[in-house]
């Protein structure tokens, strides 16, 4: 995306300038007045190379150790004056690596950011408050595999998020970021973390979500080894690779573990079932260019549920042994041996989508089998039905077929 592209930039020409701090502290003394120069100029540089404007409180040079530090970085985009700057952050420090003074080269060693705090904004146009980087006059390009650095740390983050177009807010707190080099596999070990999120979208209430990660990154390949995202009580887990990042190729495995009652307060409905829904499977993707990639990804995968318990102002009753199976494959979706015992009776389906990337051709059959008119009559809750003597049970069929939005047939025997 854009806005990662941009906020990426920014990061970088901002180590780099600190960078320079280090040299510097070698060539020239360390009077006052030339600090206040060193200040003025770091500055000045950083704001034109990220087109935001950014100010540093402090710095602080140890030529012993090869290490500069920032104090107090701000960096203001294109957001109004009376609201929070695009970034804050406590501390950047930079140390650097001779790694050969014949060949003059020089090495980032590690980087640490303490506390950055990110604020983006997405207006009505779609605009956002991120600064626009003027055009660099080079052709190449540095992978991060490069740099020589040996370890990166960001800690105690947070992120803040607005879309008044979508609408659509979030926050991120505590986030942890460590990079530390693996000289085995030339490439980096990494955790990732945060806790207390909040997704909100329109007047919905909130939803709390946490998320650990594992990962290793080489030049052609990410593992993840898996990543853990906690919404409530319930669980995502995945993990999987991605190789060839200049035509990616990716594999995986997946396992959601949900709790419908987690929703409740997000969707103001106290009627939302109880229980735990399962889907696990396995996940495939393979690069193609100018293919949607809904007709290049294939996804495997079946669900369960032992028991989800429905208790409404109309019906109360609990449905068990809840199962099915699906894939995605070529944009087209087919669920099949969907099934559920339910009123002392059966429920079974199956259901395809195709062409889900441009416009949806749906179809639906669903068999009851044995549907108990006792039970039925107990799990509604209408005074009038106890009053009628109701016995017996039904069986039936239900098929469906629509285009988009738009019912075709329906037919029910």
């Amino acid at each position: 995306m854009a806005w990662k592209t941009k906020l990426g930039w920014i990061v970088i020409c901002l180590v780099a300038f600190v960078v320079v701090l280090v040299i510097a502290g070698y060539v020239v003394f360390r009077t006052q007045r030339f600090h206040d120069y060193v200040l003025a100029k770091l500055q000045q540089q950083a704001s034109e190379a990220t087109g935001g404007q950014v100010r540093i409180q402090n710095f602080a040079l140890r030529p012993s150790s090869l290490t500069a530090d920032a104090y107090g970085i701000t960096i203001r985009g294109r957001e109004p004056k009376s609201r929070p700057p695009l970034v804050q952050a406590d501390q950047l420090m930079v140390h650097l690596k001779i790694v050969s003074l014949l060949r003059k080269k020089i090495d980032l060693n590690e980087i640490i950011l303490r506390h950055p705090v990110v604020n983006l904004l997405v207006r009505k146009d779609g605009t956002t408050n991120l600064p626009t980087p003027p055009k660099s006059n080079s052709n190449g390009s540095t992978s991060l595999f490069d740099l020589g650095i040996q370890h990166v740390l960001l800690s105690n983050g947070e992120i803040y998020y607005n879309d008044v177009k979508t609408p659509l807010d979030a926050e991120l707190h505590d986030v942890q970021l460590e990079l530390k080099s693996e000289f085995a596999s030339k490439g980096y070990g990494g955790t990732l973390s945060y806790r207390d999120g909040r997704l909100q979208y329109g007047d919905m209430k909130p939803l709390p979500h946490d998320l650990k990660a594992t990962f290793n990154a080489t030049p052609s390949e990410f593992t993840l080894k898996p990543v853990l995202l906690t919404v409530a009580s319930s669980t995502i887990q995945l993990e999987g690779k991605i190789q060839n990042y200049s035509s990616p190729t990716a594999e995986g495995a997946y396992k959601i573990t949900i709790h419908p009652q987690d929703f409740r307060p997000v969707l103001s409905n106290p009627s939302v079932p109880t229980g735990e829904v399962t889907l696990a499977g396995s996940l495939r993707y393979q690069y193609q260019a100018n293919v949607p990639p809904l007709r290049t990804v294939v996804l495997d995968g079946h669900l369960n549920s032992r028991e989800l318990a429905v208790d409404s102002p109309d019906l109360r009753t609990v449905i068990r042994n809840v199962r099915g199976e699906f894939k995605l494959a070529n944009g087209n979706l087919d669920a099949h041996g969907l099934g559920a015992d339910l009123l002392g009776g059966r429920l079974t389906a199956t259901a395809t989508m195709q062409h889900l990337d441009t416009s949806p051709i749906s179809n639906l059959h669903a068999s009851l089998q044995a549907i108990s008119l006792t039970a039925a009559k107990a799990a509604l809750r209408t005074a009038n039905l106890n009053q009628i003597p109701i016995e017996g049970h039904i069986d039936g069929t239900a098929d469906a077929a629509w285009v988009g939005r738009f019912l075709l047939m329906a037919r029910f025997t």
